[in-house]
């Protein structure tokens, strides 16, 4: 069945995108009497007679009740522009206005880089508020022998950590390979130069002898094969493995894991392992919010709505769990009305959000692993080995490259 997009509503009709966003949400409470489909997990209007002119109905509406009190007309901080790239901005402008989000990887940019590590030094020892980095070690703890095993006809290991925050989860691991004089280059390869730059200091204090070095990149978007074949002496291919990381439930973070995958199976040699943890998709699982909901994290899920112009502190936080999307999410419900103008790249732009409206902040989809593994096979990789979490709550798969995609 045929659908418009938002953006093909807000052209045609000369409202908002977001406001076509609130004509879904309402028809779903039954507010109005548009006909919806569902294509990938999300809503659309169908294209029929009957919406057609309900959409002019609300069209009209709109502009003739239009609110015009109650409504807070604010433009982003020079943080906010200083803290993103052109396209940057324009991805989470698009995003808010398309998507009623916020997404979440650019919150570890700029300044957000210092939020999440002091957050992460404050909570990650002896703390229930965030578990993750006690988990990772676990896991790659587990599987020391596995990895020790593969890699046994070969000198030496690159170890690429790709969205690795401060990297202070994977020293110890780190430190058990050096040992073994099997570390020979460490990547940091992350989406900020700023979290870049704190697991670089890191990882040569604790091993000031291995060569270290960094790149900027999103994981969604990058050229993974060219980071990785730069990174290769050729003389020494044949003897040392790279060892890629994706840790910390990150897959989950993404709209579609299976493209990340992909990213990283291109880069990767028919040598190369690929190690992944996601969370299990479990009851207990899906009302954890400890990491998203607690007074550090939420200064780390904020700080771009803030800068944006929204009243963040008047706002109500929702942690909530979709069925049907299988992901736990953390929400800002909107105080007010916002009207909020943007300047960029020479243009200007003004979207405008309301009352009661929810912004996501943060998301995560759970895996089975069964199903885990099927994603895995879909990016053109092959399971050769997984660890699983005494308490079944946590997984961690080691992936090559399955034959015939090299």
């Amino acid at each position: 069945m045929e659908y418009y997009t938002a953006r093909e509503i807000a052209d045609k009709y000369n409202v908002s995108a977001m406001t076509v966003s609130r004509w879904v949400a309402n028809s779903q409470n039954k507010k109005n009497s548009l006909l919806l489909t569902t294509s990938n997990g999300k809503k659309f209007i169908l294209k029929n007679s009957n919406n057609t002119a309900e959409i002019e109905r609300l069209s009209r509406s709109g502009k003739i009740n239009k609110p015009h009190s109650n409504i807070k007309r604010a433009k982003p901080s020079k943080t906010f522009y200083n803290a993103f790239t052109d396209e940057q901005v324009l991805t989470i402008l698009n995003a808010i206005e398309t998507s009623s989000e916020i997404p979440n990887k650019f919150t570890f940019v700029n300044n957000g880089a210092e939020i999440w590590d002091d957050y992460y030094v404050k909570n990650s020892i002896n703390s229930n508020n965030y578990t993750t980095p006690n988990r990772v070690k676990r896991l790659l703890s587990s599987c020391t022998s596995y990895i020790n095993f593969i890699s046994e006809d070969f000198n030496t290991l690159n170890v690429i950590d790709i969205g690795q925050g401060n990297a202070l989860h994977v020293i110890d691991y780190l430190l058990r390979l050096h040992k073994k004089n099997r570390v020979s280059k460490y990547l940091a390869l992350d989406i900020s130069e700023k979290m870049n730059n704190l697991a670089l200091k890191n990882v040569r204090k604790a091993l000031p002898n291995i060569d270290t070095t960094s790149y900027v990149c999103d994981t969604e978007t990058s050229n993974f094969d060219k980071i990785f074949f730069v990174n290769t002496q050729e003389e020494q291919a044949s003897k040392s493995q790279n060892l890629i990381l994706y840790l910390g439930s990150m897959i989950g973070m993404h709209d579609d894991p299976i493209r990340v995958l992909r990213n990283f199976r291109l880069g990767m040699r028919k040598s190369d392992i690929l190690m992944i943890s996601n969370t299990i998709d479990s009851p207990i699982n899906r009302v954890d919010f400890s990491y998203a909901k607690n007074p550090s994290g939420d200064r780390q899920n904020t700080w771009i709505p803030e800068n944006i112009g929204i009243d963040v502190n008047q706002c109500e936080l929702v942690t909530k769990y979709d069925q049907e999307t299988n992901k736990r999410k953390l929400n800002l419900k909107l105080d007010k009305n916002y009207e909020l103008s943007f300047e960029l790249l020479g243009k200007h732009k003004t979207i405008e959000l309301w009352k009661g409206q929810e912004i996501n902040l943060w998301k995560h989809q759970m895996s089975t692993p069964s199903m885990f593994l099927k994603q895995i096979d879909e990016a053109g990789l092959r399971l050769t080995n997984m660890c699983i979490e005494k308490d079944n709550s946590h997984m961690l798969a080691m992936c090559m490259v399955k034959d015939g995609n090299l």
